[in-house]
């Protein structure tokens, strides 16, 4: 009580002082709090590439952003791309440079652990923490960029094309983007075997398959139903028949024959449907009897240069593989 009575007479005594304090400390905190952007949100535009973006690469071949995800904790980012290639080379060499607008003119440290099977897996380590945006730019080995430096306008572009720059040429392969406030935060997310991103490829080939089964029945239901309403109207059009003249007859038979030649492509749209789901199901068995034997570690497959292989393997490994034609994947 005594130090509450001494506080008490001290601010009576000095109130004016106490109150400038007060003042001088509010009309600082507040400059402080509407002066500072900490407080709001970015303004800055989002540079980010959504899942299913798709860019061709110089030689023709599609690439398909399928996710981008980072582990801020360790620096480690990973994006994962499905690819067609419009010549059906299934032997497909990239490169790839990234850049984060913060230091454009330092590449990243990226590389492609995996790149098979219509799956492309590029990594990122030592990811700065004041990175806002990345850009990533991919293109084939055999393209013709790939005698062009690698660090053109993939350092200093930042935009969504990029346009005819360098040698007067059109193209300049895929460029996506990532941006700090669109990435998936993942702290689990870590680099895998070789075996992991070779059954996720065929995951990636069984769940189009399975879609594809799945669009196809859609498209069998909606005929029946279009067949069901079909064979109303006819039925309907030829009950009012006899209520009709001679000239609406006509017109009625010609409606009657149009519903019928309508009934008639539904039905053989839907057996076409049905051979398509027959052949679909046979290759998601393939693919499962394949998923199966990597798993098992008695997969094999023929590369377009005829060595047998079950993906990318690491620059230490190319030398084994070289020497030993017969590659087989283990799990680890």
């Amino acid at each position: 009580m005594e130090k509450i009575r001494h506080l008490q007479t001290w601010m009576s005594d000095n109130i004016n002082t106490a109150y400038r304090i007060f003042l001088l400390s509010l009309f600082a905190l507040s400059a402080v709090f509407f002066t500072s952007r900490m407080w709001l949100p970015s303004d800055v535009k989002i540079q980010n590439s959504d899942i299913g973006t798709t860019r061709t690469t110089t030689s023709g071949t599609e690439i398909t952003l399928e996710s981008w995800q980072y582990n801020p904790s360790d620096h480690f980012m990973e994006a994962a791309f499905s690819y067609q290639n419009s010549s059906d080379t299934q032997d497909i060499q990239f490169i790839s440079v990234a850049h984060t607008n913060t230091s454009k003119a330092v590449k990243m440290d990226t590389s492609i652990p995996y790149s098979n099977n219509g799956l492309l897996v590029v990594q990122f380590r030592n990811v700065p923490q004041n990175w806002n945006a990345i850009s990533l730019w991919i293109d084939s080995k055999d393209s013709r960029t790939a005698h062009l430096p690698l660090d053109t306008d993939s350092a200093s572009g930042f935009a969504e094309s990029r346009g005819s720059a360098d040698n007067g040429m059109e193209d300049h392969g895929a460029n996506f983007f990532c941006d700090t406030r669109k990435v998936v935060r993942n702290s689990s997310l870590k680099s895998q075997t070789t075996l992991y991103y070779s059954l996720k490829a065929v995951d990636s080939e069984i769940s189009k398959v399975q879609s594809q089964i799945t669009q196809a029945n859609k498209k069998i239901t909606a005929a029946k139903l279009s067949i069901q309403q079909l064979t109303s109207d006819i039925s309907a059009l030829k009950g009012d028949q006899k209520y009709q003249t001679a000239d609406e007859i006509r017109q009625s038979n010609s409606a009657i024959q149009s519903k019928t030649a309508q009934i008639s492509n539904l039905k053989n749209g839907m057996e076409q449907y049905n051979l398509a789901i027959k052949t679909y199901q046979q290759k998601l068995q393939k693919l499962k009897q394949k998923w199966s034997d990597m798993k098992n570690g008695t997969y094999q497959s023929v590369s377009s240069s005829g060595t047998d292989s079950v993906g990318s393997l690491p620059p230490s490994s190319s030398s084994a593989a070289a020497a030993s034609p017969r590659q087989t994947i283990t799990v680890d």
